[in-house]
């Protein structure tokens, strides 16, 4: 019997068949299966910035076991860290198997951010992951060194002024370029002109050295995208020496203030006068009382004692030195004369050298008034009962105390001062305390 070569093909392949073996008619990747791997095909890798949209949207292919391509499969997309957000979070596979996500704006902090894919109803997905880095400088801020500054002139600062560079989001932005320059005063720095913020956003200036005058020096730090932050420092003047600026001897009433406090001026080698020098006072002959003794020269260059008491009749001493500065001293000399009324001064609050005085010569018109003696008298009072902020009064007093104290008053009226008892004697209108302001 013969059989017909078809009937022989048909018989083999059906016993194939029965063997589960599919090598007729078809190929394994004819037969679509069900979803079996979800996987991204693109946007992973990539870096991006803080705030900013992923240069490539991220897409996914979904395919079954044999890797056969799935056409419409729900695919959901979803920020998982990095606190971003997205558009276009869900849709369906194409005829490629592939989805993409309509866009996926980066969060606001810097490292790494991921964008999550799931099919959905089934137990596939799958993640990418993108690097965010700061965005452009926003902000400049002065961080060290910007605050206070001060040095000799023709000197450099102690510390080196340091800048932070800050993003959009008050990220710190490395590897950004700040551009260092002198701007007043006539200094210079040291170091490269251009510096690198290093991980932190902080930059630092090599050194500067102030100008040969004195007064305000600026330094001007600015980003590559116009940012500008300046800093101050003070050039102080050198002092070559200093000179009386009131005067040397003067004429007192004993257990009474002088009527000019003492003063010096201190100056440079061009006779500019030179603030911030310590200057000491010191008591040194007579007796009395001496406050404020270490002072500091002001802008004008004039250093004064806080006051000055003479104490029994006689002459007090009063000298000024500058620690350090081989000058001779200023020596001030008050003599003093015994009254019978003598007003307790007392200050509660300070003020310039020329406040101090007019209060002091106010008292001193109202002791050349009354020349008489009045009898002492115990008195209580509470804090605050006298003009300004005053403190307890409890004790013997003799003739009169009045509280001085130096604040603005200054209203719609114009008032330059004003004065009042607190305080009358017991049977009559005179006062026993009472304040100046």
């Amino acid at each position: 019997m013969t059989t017909s070569p078809v009937a022989s093909i048909r018989a083999t392949c059906g016993v194939l068949l029965l063997l589960g073996t599919a090598a007729c008619g078809s190929t394994p990747t004819d037969t679509v299966g069900p979803p079996s791997e979800i996987a991204f095909v693109g946007g992973g890798g990539q870096a991006g910035t803080v705030g900013a949209l992923v240069a490539l949207n991220p897409g996914v292919r979904v395919t079954d076991a044999n890797g056969n391509a799935l056409a419409g499969i729900a695919i959901f997309f979803d920020v998982v860290s990095g606190g971003g957000t997205i558009t276009g979070d869900s849709t369906v596979t194409d005829a490629s198997g592939l989805a993409t996500v309509g866009s996926w704006r980066l969060g606001p902090t810097p490292g790494v951010h991921t964008l999550r894919a799931q099919a959905v109803g089934l137990p596939l997905l799958a993640t990418v992951n993108v690097t965010a880095s700061a965005g452009a400088p926003s902000s400049l801020q002065v961080v060290e060194g910007g605050s206070g500054l001060s040095a000799l002139v023709g000197q450099p600062v102690g510390t080196n002024p340091v800048v932070r560079v800050r993003d959009a989001f008050g990220n710190p932005v490395p590897g950004s370029s700040v551009t260092w320059q002198v701007v007043a005063g006539g200094g210079s720095i040291t170091g490269s002109a251009t510096t690198t913020t290093n991980a932190e956003g902080r930059a630092t200036v090599g050194g500067w050295t102030l100008g040969p005058a004195q007064g305000v020096n600026s330094l001007q730090a600015r980003t590559s995208n116009g940012i500008v932050a300046t800093i101050s420092a003070t050039g102080i003047g050198i002092p070559a020496g200093f000179e009386p600026a009131s005067p040397l001897s003067q004429d007192g009433v004993s257990n009474f203030q002088v009527e000019k406090i003492p003063r010096v001026r201190v100056f440079d080698a061009q006779n500019v006068p030179v603030a911030g020098v310590p200057v000491l006072f010191t008591l040194v002959g007579g007796s009395g009382t001496l406050t404020g003794t270490a002072a500091v020269s002001d802008e004008n260059g004039i250093a004064a004692p806080g006051d000055w008491k003479v104490g029994a009749a006689g002459t007090s001493t009063v000298q000024a030195s500058v620690p350090g500065l081989s000058v001779p001293p200023v020596v001030f000399t008050a003599t003093g004369t015994n009254r019978s009324f003598v007003i307790d001064l007392r200050f509660t609050s300070s003020g310039s050298p020329n406040l101090r005085d007019a209060f002091v010569t106010a008292a001193r018109r109202w002791m050349e008034i009354i020349t008489l003696d009045v009898p002492d008298q115990v008195v209580n009072l509470p804090a605050n009962a006298c003009a300004g902020t005053t403190p307890a009064l409890s004790e013997n007093i003799d003739d009169l105390v009045i509280f001085a104290s130096i604040e603005p008053i200054d209203g719609p009226g114009n008032i330059l001062g004003q004065a009042g008892p607190c305080v009358r004697r017991s049977g009559s209108f005179l006062p026993i305390a009472g304040g100046m302001l």
